[in-house]
Order: C-alpha cells, then sequence, then structure tokens
C-alpha cells in the first residue's frame, strides 16, 4: 500500500507554473477532475476510479495488482490545489487536513513488493500527470479566450442565480429578475481585474432547473455562486442572499435584508461590499466612492423601472414598447434616474436595429435618452455602450463609437452586450482578430445566449469562414431552436457556402418563426432569386411591397431582393434610399459576400466613401 505526502501548494504552483502566473486552482483542478473522469468513462455519483472527498480533494480508486502476485487496491488521494485567492476556512490540524486544500501528491512505498510498488507509482503519476496537463490545457484554453492584458485565468468569476421570487404571485416576478439583474450589475463593476460576473441571459436559464450547484458552477466555469430570495410586502421589501463556494458547497457568507423600496440600491450596494470582502477582490476608489453615494430612488419610479427591464428582456417588438411605458413611467416619477433613461436608449435602439420602425422615428430618442442617462451619471457603462451602437448604425461616427465602446467596458468589464456590440463593431472596421477576442470575452461571461453566440457565427461569415459560420450557428440553435435570428444568420452561412437548398429551409423557418418580417422575407426572396426561381422571389417581393402600405419596411430589405434578382438599377435605388434614410443595416454592406457582384461598380464605392468607413 501506498503513505501519501502533502506538498505544499505554493511549491506545487511554482514548480509548474512558476512564481509570476495567478491561476484559479479550484475552478482548474475541477475541470482537470470531470475530463479524466471523461476518458475513464467514470461517474461523479457513482465512481469507480476518482472519488470526491468533500472540502478535501479526490481519491484514486483503482484497483491496482502486482505482475507476480495480487495485492490490496492502493488509494491515492488527490486533493485539491489551493486557490489563487484564499478564503477563510475552518482550522485544520494534523498533517492530513493541512494539506487537504493546497497539495499535489507524492506517493512513498511502504511494504510492498519491488513489482507492485514500481507499479503503482506508475499508476499514480500517471494520474497526476494527467491532472496537470489538463490544467495547462485548460489554462492555455482560457488564456486564448481572454483580452490581452486582463487573463481570464487570472479573474474570479461569479454567476447571480435567479432570485426566487416567495410572494407566490408570478406578477411579482419582475422583482426577482430585476434583483437579479440589477446585482449583476452591481458586482459587474467591482474590479475590472479580478472579477467577471456571468451576464443575465446565461444566468437566467437556471431559473426553473433543478440542477446541483456544483454542476452548474462548471457549466458556467465560475467559482462562486450568488443566490437569493425576494419577498415584498406592501412598500416594504425583504431580501434573503447567500454566496457559496463552488468546489466545496459551502455557504461562505449570508445576509437577510428588510428595507422600503427606496432603499434598495442601498442594499444591492451592501450586498456588493460583503461579497467583495469575502472573496478578497479590491474595489477602486471610484467604486468605494460610487457604492458610498448611491441615493435613495423613488419607489414608484424603481418599481416601474424593473418592469420596464423586465420587458425589455423579452426582445419582441410588443414587449419592448410596453417596456418604454415602463421606463417613460419611471422618469416622470423621478426625471433624474439614469438608468431609466439608458433603458429607454436601450428600448428605441433596438427597434430602430430590428426595423419595427423608421430610423429617423427611433435613434433621435434614443440618443437624446443615453445622453440625458449620461449627463445625470457619466459612469453609467450601460449608456455608454448604448451611445456607442447609435454612433455605429445611425451617426456613422466610427471614432465616437470606438471611445464609447472602450469607456464602457472600462466601467463594467462584466457587460457581456459591450464586447458583443464592440466585436461587431472591429468586424465592420476589417479587425477580425480584435473581432474574434471581443467575442471569446463575451462568450465566457454569457457563454449560454443565443444572442451572442450568434453574433459570433455572423463574425465568422463576415470572415467567410463558412463551415465554422455553420457550426457556430447551430451551437446558437443548441440553445434555443426556435430563435428566429440564429436561423436568419445560419440562412446566410449556408447561402455563401453555396448550399442553396439548406439556406433556403433555414430562411424558410426564420419566416414562420418571426411572423413573416420584413428581413426574413427579404433573406429568402434573394436566395429564390439567386437560386434562379425568379418566380417565388416575386411573390415574396410583392408581400412586402404591400406589407410597407401599413407599416415600416426597410428599404435595404427591398434592396436585398432586386440583388437576389440580379437587378443592379433597381438594387441601388434602394440603397440610396436606405443611405438617406439611415437604415443601420447599411454600415455592414461591405462584409456581406452576396455584395461582391456590386464591388466593381462605381456606384457602390461611392456610397462606402459616403458612409466614411475607414479602409
Amino acid at each position: 500500500m501506498f503513505l501519501v505526502r502533502a506538498i505544499p501548494g505554493n511549491v506545487y504552483r511554482q514548480e509548474i507554473w512558476g512564481a509570476d502566473t495567478f491561476v484559479d486552482f479550484d475552478q482548474g483542478v475541477n475541470f482537470c477532475i470531470q475530463q479524466i473522469r471523461v476518458a475513464l468513462g467514470d461517474d461523479a455519483k457513482h465512481p469507480r476510479y476518482i472519488e470526491t472527498l468533500p472540502r478535501r480533494g479526490y481519491r484514486f480508486l483503482g484497483r491496482l495488482e502486482s505482475e507476480d502476485s495480487g495485492a490490496p487496491p492502493a488509494a491515492l488521494s488527490l486533493p485539491r490545489p489551493e486557490p489563487a485567492h484564499r478564503h477563510k476556512q475552518p482550522e485544520r490540524t494534523g498533517p492530513e487536513e493541512a494539506g487537504a486544500a493546497s497539495a499535489v501528491l507524492a506517493a512513498e512505498p511502504a511494504a510492498a513488493s519491488p513489482s507492485s510498488r514500481h507499479r503503482t507509482l506508475l499508476v499514480a503519476l500517471a494520474v497526476v500527470a494527467l491532472a496537470a496537463a489538463a490544467v495547462a490545457g485548460w489554462l492555455g484554453w482560457r488564456k486564448q479566450a481572454a483580452v490581452p492584458g486582463t487573463p481570464a485565468a487570472g479573474r474570479i468569476m461569479l454567476a447571480v442565480l435567479p432570485f426566487d421570487n416567495m410572494s407566490g404571485d408570478r406578477e411579482q416576478d419582475y422583482l426577482s429578475d430585476g434583483m437579479t439583474e440589477e446585482m449583476i450589475t452591481q458586482l459587474g463593476r467591482l474590479d475590472p481585474d479580478g472579477l467577471g460576473v456571468i451576464a443575465r441571459t446565461s444566468a437566467m436559464k437556471y431559473r426553473y432547473d433543478d440542477k446541483d450547484l456544483e454542476e452548474i458552477g462548471q457549466e458556467l466555469g465560475v467559482s462562486y455562486l450568488l443566490t437569493g430570495s425576494v419577498r415584498p410586502a406592501g412598500q416594504r421589501i425583504r431580501i434573503n442572499a447567500q454566496l457559496i463556494k463552488v468546489s466545496e458547497r459551502t455557504n461562505l457568507w449570508a445576509g437577510s435584508y428588510e428595507r422600503e423600496f427606496r432603499d434598495l440600491l442601498s442594499v444591492q450596494a451592501e450586498v456588493a461590499t460583503a461579497i467583495a470582502q469575502e472573496i478578497r477582490i479590491r474595489l477602486t476608489s471610484r467604486e468605494q466612492q460610487r457604492l458610498a453615494q448611491l441615493r435613495p430612488v423613488n419607489s414608484q419610479a424603481y418599481q416601474a423601472y424593473l418592469k420596464g427591464r423586465y420587458f425589455w428582456n423579452k426582445r419582441s417588438t410588443e414587449k419592448v414598447r410596453k417596456a418604454i411605458e415602463y421606463f417613460e413611467q419611471a422618469i416622470s416619477a423621478d426625471p433624474a434616474y439614469a438608468a431609466a433613461h439608458a433603458g429607454l436608449a436601450d428600448c428605441y435602439r433596438a427597434l430602430g436595429y430590428y426595423g419595427a420602425v423608421p430610423p429617423a422615428a427611433a435613434y433621435p430618442r434614443a440618443k437624446a435618452a443615453a445622453l440625458r442617462a449620461l449627463e445625470i451619471d457619466e459612469q453609467l457603462a450601460e449608456a455608454h455602450a448604448a451611445l456607442a451602437a447609435i454612433k455605429i448604425q445611425y451617426d456613422w461616427d466610427w471614432p465616437g463609437a470606438e471611445r464609447e465602446f472602450k469607456r464602457a467596458i472600462r466601467l463594467n468589464p462584466s457587460y457581456a452586450s459591450a464586447y458583443q456590440w464592440y466585436g461587431t463593431y472591429l468586424a465592420t472596421m476589417g479587425r477580425s482578430e480584435e473581432a474574434a477576442q471581443q467575442d471569446a470575452r463575451a462568450l465566457e461571461l454569457d457563454p449560454l445566449s443565443p444572442l451572442i453566440s450568434t453574433a459570433v457565427g455572423l463574425h465568422l461569415y463576415y470572415a467567410r469562414q463558412y463551415r465554422r459560420a455553420i457550426d457556430q450557428h447551430r451551437k446558437a440553435l443548441e440553445l434555443e431552436p426556435e430563435f428566429a435570428v440564429s436561423r436568419l444568420y445560419l440562412g446566410r452561412a449556408y447561402l455563401g457556402a453555396g448550399m442553396f437548398p439548406e439556406a433556403v429551409a433555414e430562411f424558410e423557418r426564420a419566416v414562420q418563426l418571426s411572423d413573416r418580417s420584413p428581413a426574413t422575407l427579404a433573406a429568402l426572396a434573394q436566395a429564390y432569386g439567386l437560386a434562379g426561381q425568379t418566380e417565388r422571389a416575386q411573390e415574396l417581393l410583392k408581400e412586402m411591397v404591400a406589407r410597407s402600405k401599413t407599416s415600416y419596411v426597410s428599404p435595404f430589405d427591398m434592396a436585398l431582393v432586386y440583388i437576389g434578382l440580379r437587378d443592379k438599377d433597381r438594387a441601388f435605388a434602394w440603397l440610396q434610399r436606405a443611405y438617406e434614410e439611415h437604415c443601420p443595416a447599411l454600415v455592414y454592406l461591405r462584409l456581406h459576400p452576396w455584395a461582391d457582384g456590386l464591388r466593381s461598380d462605381p456606384r457602390f464605392q461611392d456610397l462606402l466613401g459616403r458612409l466614411r468607413l475607414p479602409g
């Protein structure tokens, strides 16, 4: 049999990675063990090879026999290495306990035959080597996914799971959802380099999920989970919150608050500060000042704001219009409520971007709301990101857009949408490698978002990497099979690859899922035209013309149909009208592969020149 000797975690760390490398060992080893179990076909709940010892480590259970005689099985304990950021733990005494949280194992032979000792040592070394290789591979993957200067492996990752609505009334879901989203925002701003917070879209996937917390932590790639509940009672609200360390299933901190609605912002600040202290992250002086200066907000304004965000997150045109009503109610109750103005900017921009209303009716309102939000609170990342998107899609102010994106990301390094939109900006500029870096960070923060996954696929399509784009859009559809936007862009990737039947099938599905939106009708008509099915393309064109008499149809979408029909003159006439209306889709024109047939035409180059696109 074997005795086990523990080597201190700092020695282990320096021997393998050097003294200057800082990693989240706890999360890394969890990942490694998971990969080893996959390789061995093992099950954590019913282990045959690797057993989890709660709060101590892992034990190798494989039976080892000598070549010349039977021998008893040797248990190889593989404790979890010490995390980069230490936390308060119960006092431990004795050699086994001292090494349990920060050790790598070295096997020492006891009484055993040379053959048995040799064979057991080989197995022990193999398991440790496999773990080390897995850690190295995991670190390499995390490094590739990071933006230069902020290595992901050096940041603690945390997720805020959906707060429970304890009222028993589903009409009160806006409160629990709102508290979840607000805590994500508060925590995401705390420490630009030390803390990453999973975005709302991915966190909300677990609202009705009964998965084990450790499993959720592994799926999201986080070390900590914040859970909680909300119970409203008249003008007061009770909030409970718990911080859990995933690997140990340990409740590190818990807080309970009963306050008036007007004081909820201060509660969020208290929770954020307590968590920062518990996980040992350093607050910047700016964040300390901001948390200390959060003012009480009008109760009616706050509840209207939370309802606005609740409907905004539904994303349909009808729900976005409902969100506008609530944001306007919040502003009416408290004109100096910056977050409500930022919410209004998001809503109007979305209506303009998706063609629900003419750009001239949406973007000026969106810009005014974003500027008003920044006038009240210049530190509001969401308002900077909204303004950046407006500068791209409507103002065509490219340098101004990049400044605003960088400002937004600096203020809230966990704002996944800012990375996604900035990635689209960089793709538009032809800076594909930088776009990929922003995409990786967006996916790290929001790994279960079908929208972000689709955006990554779109950027691959722009780079003419059609096979990779197709694979990426399929991943997005695994997250949400009925997501019309993913169907639309998967069809575009198929079209770029020359796979016409597959493209048509995806466009037809997108038409159904979007209630026959003009954008999906245009894509399908274009595909029919390019495939030589002129009559079917003309039928859809007639439908779009009829639709334009009662609701807005983007001239850019009309141009797409004529491009498919290979009618350049009419296509350019509609593109000119799209230019006059500042249609947001126009700024991506030069990236689309289907525009290749237009590039040699002087009218195309003239149009790009008027868009003031760099390069």
